[in-house]
């Protein structure tokens, strides 16, 4: 029987979004074609998750560096869900990571915020 994880975000512009995850047995099942996905750790409580995010192709998901940092934060398994119409992937994978306080997505998110912040490539010169 194949198991499934939903997670859900309320605070939509359009409403509330439930996404059904299925929680892979092997890595060897991932398909090739385009989706969400769910990196979990494995916590006193059960699973949590890593990471959040979306993919062209799911079937390359080990090649990338989420992947890579979930290895490094404890990664127990894996969940795929498509991807929901009428929203985008990425935001809805930012919004899950942000709800669900997923350590990798934080790690994203404060990257951005200072990327963000960072000074202007071209600094004035003092006054001559």
């Amino acid at each position: 029987m194949t198991e499934m994880i939903d997670f859900q975000l309320e605070d939509l512009a359009d409403g509330p979004l439930r996404l059904r995850f299925t929680l892979l047995d092997s890595l060897d099942q991932l398909p090739e074609c385009e989706g969400l996905y769910v990196l979990l750790g494995h916590g006193p409580q059960g699973l949590r998750p890593l990471a959040f995010g979306t993919t062209g192709n799911l079937s390359r998901l080990t090649k990338g560096a989420d992947f890579a940092a979930a290895l490094r934060e404890g990664f127990y398994a894996a969940a795929i869900a498509r991807t929901p119409r009428d929203h985008a992937p990425a935001g809805i994978a930012r919004a899950l990571g942000q709800h669900y306080a997923a350590p990798i997505n934080t790690r994203q998110e404060a990257l951005r915020a200072i990327e963000a912040a960072s000074l202007p490539a071209q600094l004035p010169l003092a006054a001559e």
